[in-house]
This record gives structure tokens, C-alpha cells and sequence, in this order.
């Protein structure tokens, strides 16, 4: 009869932690389900400015981020001049390591940064950075900067309008402002595309562009940037 009692104590035990460990799941199974994380990376590419003078040296780094193995081919190409590039790359050899989440600062954790040109002619340049690694292809990140002969003097932004927010920092744009975003996408300009942005400081003005989540503005008397998930373009306000 002892022996019965502690079987069944036993047995109770047994149950009581195998479903604290192992719960049911939504359909109703015991049986735990087995969730695998997709590998996926992305770049951002940092300690690069929207705008250089004609002569300024500029310089970059980039933060490798993501789900998986940070080991893997990297290649780096930027400007040397108005018509050709330079370029970089290596390819690590590394131990198979289990796979986890990351995110690797180059300039913080190896003091590294790449460019350091001064470029001599005005224009539009980009620097582009390429992990090779998961299967379905390469990650790529590319970031464009403006190269000018002056910097804008106090007088020159004064000429510009100044952008008026309202008490909650929300800003009216006009034709104008819409006609400069679209010109800096590349894309012919719709019936207002734009109609509000957010005030972040006294001379900028976040845009989200609508009909898409895939692209933000950031204007200002000068210039304007547009940001995807990919890439940063920059141009001269006309």
C-alpha cells in the first residue's frame, strides 16, 4: 500500500513539473514548438555628415548589425574624387560560432574609419558598405553626402523662409518643399505629396511621405535629405 501512495505521489510530481516546463501550446498539443530565428543583418553607416566644404577632408564608419554570425566578407568603396572610386575588403577566415544577436560598432570596438579625402570639386557623392554572408545575397548599406564650394552664411539662410510650427511642433509645407523632397527621390512630383512635417530643431523639419513607411525627409533652408531603409540621399535646396 506504501509503495501505491508514493507511486502515485511519484507520478503527480512528475506530471506537475512536466507542464510547468512544457505548458500546452495554442492548438492544444504538449508537444513544444521549436521556434528558428530567420538570419538577417543590416548596416547603418556612421560619422558622416550631410555636407562638406570643397577641400574638407570627411570620413566614415559603420555599425554591422543583427541575427546570426557578425564573420563575414566586408567591402567598403568611396570617393576619391568627382569620377572614381576607391575600395577595401576582407574576408575573415572564422570557427563556425552558434548563432545569436549582435551589433558590431567598428569605430567603437577597433577604432576604425575609412575616406579621409578632401574631395575638390562640388557635387553629390556616396559611400557604400557591403557585408556578404547569409545565402539569399549581400547586405548593402550606401550613404550620400554633399561636397559645396561656400558653407551657407547667416545672410543666405535669412534669404530662405523660416518653417513655423504650431504648439504641438507640427509644420505647414508649401509646393516648394514637396517639389524639393520629390526632386531628391527621383520621382516625379504627384499633387501634393507632403502637406505636413515635425519641427525637430529652429532650422530642420521631419517629412514622412505619404502613401509609404519606407522613407522619411528631413529638410532645411539648405538642402534635404531622404532617408530609406537602405540609404540616405542629400541634395541642394534649388
Amino acid at each position: 500500500m506504501n509503495i501505491f501512495i508514493i507511486a502515485i505521489v511519484g507520478i503527480v510530481a512528475f506530471l506537475a513539473i512536466f507542464f510547468v516546463l512544457f505548458p500546452p501550446q495554442n492548438d492544444g498539443s504538449l508537444i513544444p514548438q521549436i521556434i528558428i530565428k530567420p538570419e538577417h543583418y543590416a548596416i547603418e553607416i556612421t560619422e558622416l555628415k550631410e555636407t562638406y566644404l570643397v577641400g574638407e577632408s570627411y570620413s566614415f564608419s559603420y555599425i554591422l548589425y543583427g541575427f546570426g554570425d557578425p564573420c563575414g566578407g566586408i567591402y567598403i568603396t568611396y570617393p576619391i574624387n568627382k569620377t572614381d572610386s576607391s575600395g577595401t575588403g576582407f574576408i575573415p577566415s572564422c570557427l563556425k560560432t552558434i548563432q545569436t544577436d549582435f551589433v558590431l560598432d567598428i569605430k567603437k570596438t577597433y577604432g576604425t574609419t575609412y575616406g579621409h579625402i578632401a574631395l575638390q570639386e562640388s557635387g553629390n557623392y556616396a559611400v557604400k558598405v557591403t557585408f556578404e554572408k547569409e545565402s539569399n545575397g549581400p547586405t548593402v548599406a550606401t550613404k550620400s553626402f554633399l561636397v559645396v564650394d561656400v558653407a551657407p552664411t547667416d545672410h543666405d539662410i535669412l534669404d530662405k523662409k523660416s518653417f513655423v510650427a504650431d504648439k504641438y511642433g507640427k509644420v505647414t509645407l508649401d509646393g516648394k518643399d514637396a517639389l524639393d523632397i520629390c526632386s531628391a527621390l527621383r520621382i516625379p512630383c504627384p499633387t501634393n505629396p507632403v502637406s505636413y512635417g515635425k519641427l525637430l530643431d529652429e532650422n530642420n523639419v521631419l517629412v514622412k511621405i505619404s502613401g509609404t513607411s519606407d522613407f522619411d525627409a528631413k529638410l532645411n533652408q539648405t538642402h534635404v535629405c531622404v532617408t530609406s531603409k537602405t540609404e540616405t540621399t542629400c541634395e541642394m535646396r534649388k
